[in-house]
């Protein structure tokens, strides 16, 4: 039973993922629209952001991403939610081909590669050394 109830954190972590890198890509999206010519222009453009919804929905998406981690950590061990924080580099990957239409080189994939193998072998080692102690 209790490891049904561990999904829940899971499940959570996963939400989190999608929602930060959603977010990531609304952003890339509004800053493409910042006038950055010069100091005023840059002002204006940031108190616009202020009434630009896109805006206001990434906020809450990180804003919701914060609470779903909070909720996360509260079930799961620091180690396994910080390594599953890296899934967002995945989503990101996908969401920007997919919403920008970036393409995907061997380079992305090589490197997010490399980041989730890192992540896992030192996730692996901590809880290791842990059982040691």
């Amino acid at each position: 039973m209790e490891s049904v109830q561990e999904y829940r954190f899971y499940f959570a972590l996963l939400v989190m993922s999608v929602f930060v890198a959603y977010s990531q890509v609304l952003m890339k999206k509004i800053s493409v629209r910042l006038d950055l010519s010069n100091y005023r222009a840059f002002v204006s453009s940031i108190i616009g952001l202020l009434k630009n919804l896109p805006f206001l929905f990434v906020v809450f998406l990180i804003l919701t991403s914060s609470i779903l981690y909070l909720f996360a950590l509260n079930g799961l061990d620091l180690s396994i939610a910080y390594s599953m924080t890296s899934l967002n580099y995945i989503f990101v990957v996908v969401f920007s081909y997919i919403f920008l239409k970036e393409k995907i080189n061997i380079y992305n994939i090589i490197a997010n590669t490399y980041k989730e193998l890192l992540n896992l072998a030192t996730k692996l080692k901590l809880q290791r050394d842990l059982n040691i102690l």
